[in-house]
Order: structure tokens, then sequence, then C-alpha cells
């Protein structure tokens, strides 16, 4: 039997739009894991960059 609390935390979503902004991305996902949100969802929008920006954080967070 599973039983669920009616007090759960509720599901937070961010998003995170980048252009060419490798150099502050990871510190970004990095200040939104650090939250004390027990559900948080990431989406990382990007925009055609022609930085590395997803080369960075495919290498620092293989669940992204």
């Amino acid at each position: 039997m599973v039983i669920t609390s009616a007090f759960e935390s509720p599901l937070i979503t961010v998003v995170i739009p980048t252009y060419n902004g490798g150099d502050w991305l990871l510190e970004s996902i990095a200040s939104c894991l650090k939250q004390q949100a027990m559900s948080l969802e990431m989406i990382v929008v990007d925009n055609g960059s022609s930085d590395d920006a997803p080369d960075r954080v495919a290498a620092d967070s293989p669940r992204m």
C-alpha cells in the first residue's frame, strides 16, 4: 500500500534560457540545485550557442 501525504512539496520548474552563456550556465545550475526544493525540474534551453555551453552542461551534469 502506498501512502501519500497531502503536504508533498510542489514541483518547481526552473527554465534557464541561454545563448553563448557557457561562462555562467554551470553557476546558474549549481545555484538551483542548492535550493531546498524537494521536487525540482530544471530545463535548460539553448538557442543555438556557438560557444561550448551545451558541452559544459553535458560534461558537468549527466542528468541534464
